[in-house]
């Protein structure tokens, strides 16, 4: 919060008249662009959440007594042990093709 003689004017190069203006088509494309991505109401009935149903359902089955397991990580490859590793081997084909076309 700032007292009122502690307020100044922005001085910023970007707001002088010279800084780009927008034409009215741009104004314009921008408010169909809006109106056209907008949703007239909101209908949470459109959306799912899948986190929260595999999350309940893993629940009922703790409380039912079956067995659970852990699924196995999403997208990762176990023949890279890490990142720098793998750049290296991207790095090192790079050159190999190289001298091999000249």
């Amino acid at each position: 919060m700032l007292w009122p003689d502690e307020v100044r004017p922005p001085e910023f190069g970007f707001l002088d008249a010279q800084a780009p203006q927008t034409r009215p088509q741009e104004q314009a494309m921008a408010a169909q662009l809006v109106e056209s991505l907008s949703a007239d109401t909101f209908d949470p009935a459109r959306y799912r959440d899948t986190y929260r149903d595999a999350l309940l359902e893993l629940i009922d089955a703790k409380l039912a007594g079956r067995e659970t397991t852990v699924p196995a990580p999403r997208g990762e490859d176990p023949a890279v042990v890490d990142l720098a590793t793998a750049l290296q081997a991207s790095i090192d084909s790079a050159r190999a093709n190289r001298r091999e076309a000249r």
